[in-house]
């Protein structure tokens, strides 16, 4: 964990890879202690925002700041809460659906927010997606963030056009499934 302050005089904890500013703290004063910890506003967002409150072990700042900091998740923290096999969170990676940080040795450190991605993922690829499509639309249909209406537009599209595509599939198996039942008939009545 590195520590610094900002230009504004605010304290800034770089933890697995994302930037965190300390925007207030929390808990009973006069005890000295923080009994909740203290809030971190990451990427900007410090206005009470879930994926704002960092919880779990505490990391000494300096002498008269402590900061309560979740350490982030590992592989098998986030096959385990998502359901995903290590092979598809790399396969995720590859395909830029996921942007893991990386830790001091090497090792991929996840996010709550990569949870929600992974989860996120999994159900537009369920939906007929490809995994490729699933890294340009996955920000636009279950991010966050906003998103502008030509964002949401050419997202429509993308999506109209897989459904076109998967009705087509649909439509040669129907046909193929037509033929076996014929060829089935054919083997019953001339074979048996």
């Amino acid at each position: 964990m590195e520590v610094g302050v900002e230009a504004g005089g605010d304290e800034v904890v770089v933890f697995g890879g994302v930037q965190a500013r300390v925007a207030e703290a929390c808990g009973d004063g006069a005890r000295g202690g923080h009994r909740h910890g203290p809030r971190i506003g990451v990427g900007g967002h410090d206005e009470g925002a879930e994926r704002s409150v960092i919880l779990g072990h505490t990391e000494s700042m300096n002498s008269d700041t402590s900061v309560m900091v979740k350490p982030a998740l590992r592989m098998r923290d986030l096959c385990a809460r998502t359901g995903a096999t290590p092979r598809m969170i790399r396969h995720y990676e590859a395909t830029g659906i996921l942007a893991p940080g990386r830790t001091s040795n090497g090792y991929r450190s996840f996010t709550e927010e990569d949870v929600r991605t992974v989860e996120d993922a999994r159900c537009l690829i369920e939906a007929g997606l490809t995994a490729a499509e699933t890294a340009d639309l996955v920000g636009i249909v279950c991010g966050p963030a906003p998103v502008t209406p030509a964002e949401v537009s050419a997202a429509l599209d993308r999506i109209a056009e897989r459904r076109s595509l998967l009705d087509a599939r649909i439509e040669e198996l129907l046909a193929a499934r037509r033929k076996l039942d014929e060829l089935r008939e054919y083997v019953e009545a001339e074979r048996l």
